[in-house]
């Protein structure tokens, strides 16, 4: 009987503390129940997917055509203005919501998984000093640790570097989120992604300049592929 008190008195514990600080879900700010964490089970069912599960040929992968050679692209959801999804990608991005990230991007990396791509390596979009101080995480890199562990391959946080202070993209149309981003990343260990297929990782794409300027580094390593995922991409209402 002893040996069950350690395990029932975390449990009563854990029920205290949820009491006085409920858990709430991210998406409709109800309790979770047992077994659900971030994101309550309602919710889960009904996000906006994009079904972007050819990996090419699509909305997505279409903005990068001309642009810089991207293998395959891929969003989880759909983002729209005032939708479930722009909250939970607030919540995670501005508030630090880590189980969240972490729900989401297990599931991207399910659908990852399922499409078979082969990666080698995720790299997730850095930030910079100046931001990561602010903020005290990488949201980009909750997610692709999360995509990471399901597709079994390393991550890489280091390799991909962000300079200088750039101004915020959220408010900035297409041509100016690509001067913006442009010559903003460099390699810190080129060699350590040549040769390989790369899975870059960002939490929302808009209008893929921060991830064109990535790509346009690693595509010139020796025989360096390149592919991005996101766990939303803003469509038109």
């Amino acid at each position: 009987m002893k040996k069950h008190w350690p395990s029932r008195i975390t449990a009563y514990g854990k029920s205290l503390l949820h009491l006085f600080f409920p858990r709430l879900c991210a998406g409709c700010h109800r309790n979770l129940h047992t077994g659900e964490t971030g994101i309550c089970l309602v919710c889960m069912a009904s996000l906006p997917r994009t079904l972007f599960t050819g990996g090419t040929d699509h909305a997505l992968h279409k903005i990068f055509w001309g642009r810089v050679e991207i293998r395959y692209a891929t969003a989880l959801l759909a983002f729209r203005r005032g939708g479930i999804t722009q909250r939970l990608i607030h919540g995670i991005k501005y508030h630090a919501q880590h189980d969240t990230a972490r729900v989401l991007g297990m599931e991207l990396g399910r659908c990852i998984l399922h499409m078979q791509w082969q990666v080698d390596v995720i790299v997730p979009v850095p930030l910079t000093r100046e931001r990561y101080r602010q903020r005290g995480y990488n949201q980009s890199e909750w997610i692709a640790r999360e995509v990471a562990e399901i597709l079994g391959v390393p991550c890489e946080t280091f390799c991909v570097l962000r300079s200088g202070n750039r101004k915020s993209q959220t408010r900035k149309g297409r041509y100016e989120r690509w001067l913006n981003a442009d010559h903003s990343f460099r390699l810190a260990d080129p060699m350590r992604l040549a040769g390989k297929h790369v899975l870059v990782v960002d939490d929302v794409i808009t209008t893929g300049a921060t991830l064109e300027a990535i790509a346009a580094l690693l595509t010139n390593l020796p025989d360096c592929r390149v592919s991005v995922a996101a766990l939303a991409f803003s469509v038109r209402s």
